[in-house]
């Protein structure tokens, strides 16, 4: 049984001489179809989770659809040994200038214990802030007298 990156890789090769991730869309659909057929026929590694949720031919297109688009981005063989680097880097992403800037602070003063315990500190204080800054404000008011005390 070969990993999902070797059947990209050998369905790649199979429609192209060379390996390489300049397809047309009408190759790539070649290539999908190539791969969702060897996970079908039971040749590609596809955990019992992926099987259940993926059980239609159809879902199992989609599904090599998908994992043709990663593996010819993120794949040196397939990529031109181009290193691939996400573009976003997601939840991990501080959007705050104030947060951002104590946190460097704190990477800056690592070495300093008590330098790095009072950036902490200030920056649990903004997280907090922040968190608070997200919550609704409820006008407890207009709420029936029986919940205005969960407000």
């Amino acid at each position: 049984m070969k990993s999902q990156h070797q059947a990209v890789v050998d369905a790649v090769v199979s429609i192209k001489a060379c390996h390489t991730s300049n397809l047309t869309k009408e190759e790539r659909r070649e290539v999908s179809e190539i791969v969702a057929c060897e996970i079908n026929d039971g040749n590609v590694a596809f955990s019992a989770g992926a099987q259940a949720k993926y059980n239609t031919p159809q879902l199992v297109y989609s599904y090599a659809a998908r994992l043709v688009n990663n593996w010819l981005t993120k794949s040196p063989i397939l990529n031109n040994g181009q290193r691939y680097t996400p573009k976003g880097t997601g939840k991990g992403r501080v959007t705050d200038s104030l947060l951002k800037n104590l946190i460097d602070l704190k990477v800056a003063n690592s070495a300093n214990a008590q330098a790095s315990e009072e950036i902490e500190l200030e920056i649990m204080k903004r997280k907090m802030e922040l968190q608070n800054a997200k919550r609704p404000q409820i006008d407890a008011n207009v709420l029936p007298e029986h919940l205005r005390h969960l407000a």
